[in-house]
């Protein structure tokens, strides 16, 4: 990888996660005040009104996201940004569309067939869509810009008015429906944010007329968008919380309160995968545009080996602490959720790696080899969902969605390096397991010991600083990455910082 591309992934990776910190920090809070003030039973109804929300989203989105990623960067590379421009505007209409089509096809349908608290969930649902999936593709706008410096400005700018929202809703006692109504004013301030941030960009050129060109662009765009949405319909089987729909159907609602719980908390560090996704799509489109496919080979062996060294540390010493942390957020109602919680923990090993190969495959228009085999996947994950979830409840459902995931991932990483001539590091990744199982044994120790949350969280520092030592000894972090990093980020800073001291 060319030490343009490193600086420019390192930066947009780095700005990517940092716009995901205060929102996942926001995440947790309003998820505990939320099991807190609601307890299992309604904590269950709540999740699956959020669950609902984001299925409906999938269906109003068609694909749009992806979509808007991938031309934004490739024509900005190409430096036609009149071009980038149109795409974007005529998105954001089409995708405005559809959500108002489906939210109002929702709501009569569940006016027909759906009684009692629940059709209310279904109501507030609906309308959550509209917002939600209007913000996702600003927020696509911005990661095809590679601009993840104005998604962290996002990111810190929402957390507070969200945690306030749902916490006002807490305290008013306003149950499930009102909690649900605090989840929409959090989605209504953070598509606001998002548009203030996108509209300069959107106003920067002036409007590029019809012409034979902008509408083959058009057409272009409109399949590959029917191409992902199928892909992403698939995704919400068996990369989301799917298991949901079958628990409701199947369990009581403790048990759909168990698995929300355990898969919130799984999912922050997944989004992390989610954060590879966003940044490589653009980026392996900006190096398709400018020197053909083979260009994207070194970025996706480099970006194997950096999803593990940020994944690995996460889930074995997320599996180890999961109790303790359990306790700690949600108190002892919840403890059930730790060994769920742990069995989730196992997919964030796969999904990054998943989150490449994906990444890949779409920067090169092969969307079509992850539909053959996502479609059997999806089927997998339904076949094991019915055979598991009544029978072992929440726990069946984390079962099934690990196996399925596991076995998606190899499926992918095969079809992506032979699509690119890019190599899995075997040896890579054995050091990097080597060094996360030792990095582990400080946290393993304490959990062990039965030692306080201060010395847990003492512990877990303390293994992050090991791991960070074994890479080093085994040669995974050299000079050149650190010096890589500070080109990218530090020195950046540098003139601020010093600023910040009086310089």
């Amino acid at each position: 990888m060319s030490n343009e591309i490193a600086h420019k992934a390192v930066r947009n990776t780095f700005f990517n996660g940092a716009s995901m910190a205060a929102p996942f920090l926001a995440g947790i809070c309003k998820t505990v005040i939320v099991a807190r003030a609601l307890g299992p039973t309604r904590m269950g109804l709540f999740s699956y009104g959020v669950w609902l929300a984001g299925i409906l989203g999938v269906l109003a989105l068609r694909g749009l996201n992806p979509a808007t990623a991938k031309y934004v960067a490739e024509f900005i590379a190409q430096g036609d940004k009149a071009r980038a421009v149109a795409v974007v505007r005529h998105i954001v209409v089409l995708q405005l569309l559809t959500s108002l089509a489906v939210a109002v096809v929702v709501v009569g349908i569940a006016g027909m067939f759906v009684k009692g608290p629940s059709l209310g969930v279904v109501g507030i649902a609906a309308l959550i869509l509209i917002p939600d999936t209007s913000r996702q593709v600003l927020a696509s706008v911005l990661a095809g810009w590679q601009r993840y410096d104005k998604l962290a400005y996002i990111g810190f700018v929402r957390a507070v008015p969200e945690v306030g929202l749902v916490a006002l809703a807490a305290i008013l006692r306003s149950g499930v429906l009102g909690m649900l109504a605090a989840t929409l004013g959090c989605v209504l301030v953070n598509t606001w944010v998002t548009l203030r941030t996108v509209y300069p960009l959107l106003c920067s050129t002036d409007r590029l007329e019809i012409s034979p060109r902008l509408q083959e662009t058009l057409r272009r765009v409109h399949r590959f968008a029917l191409s992902e949405t199928y892909l992403i319909l698939l995704d919400a089987v068996v990369w989301s919380s799917s298991e949901i729909f079958f628990l409701k159907r199947y369990c009581a609602l403790s048990e759909v309160a168990l698995f929300g719980i355990a898969y919130a908390l799984s999912e922050k560090p997944l989004n992390a995968g989610g954060a590879l996704l966003n940044t490589l799509i653009p980026l392996s489109s900006e190096a398709v545009g400018r020197a053909g496919v083979q260009a994207v080979g070194k970025i996706y062996e480099s970006a194997l080996k950096y999803a593990q060294v940020l994944m690995v540390p996460i889930f074995m010493v997320g599996i180890i602490i999961s109790k303790p942390l359990i306790r700690l957020l949600y108190g002892p109602r919840y403890l059930s959720a730790a060994p769920v919680l742990q069995l989730l923990l196992v997919a964030v090993a796969f999904a990054p790696l998943a989150a490449v190969a994906a990444a890949v495959l779409s920067a090169t228009e092969r969307q079509g080899f992850i539909a053959k085999c996502q479609t059997p996947m999806a089927l997998l994950n339904i076949v094991l969902d019915l055979a598991l979830i009544p029978k072992a409840g929440s726990v069946g459902a984390a079962i099934a969605k690990c196996v399925t995931q596991a076995v998606m991932t190899v499926l992918l990483l095969i079809g992506a390096g032979r699509t690119v001539s890019g190599r899995f590091p075997a040896a890579t990744t054995a050091r990097i397991y080597l060094s996360g199982l030792v990095g582990a044994f400080p946290a393993l120790l304490a959990y062990e010991a039965g030692a306080s949350y201060a010395l847990t969280g003492a512990a877990v520092i303390a293994s992050a600083f090991v791991y960070l030592v074994m890479l080093v000894a085994c040669g995974e972090i050299r000079q050149r990455e650190l010096s890589v990093f500070y080109e990218a980020i530090g020195r950046p800073f540098g003139p601020w910082l010093g600023r910040g001291v009086g310089n």
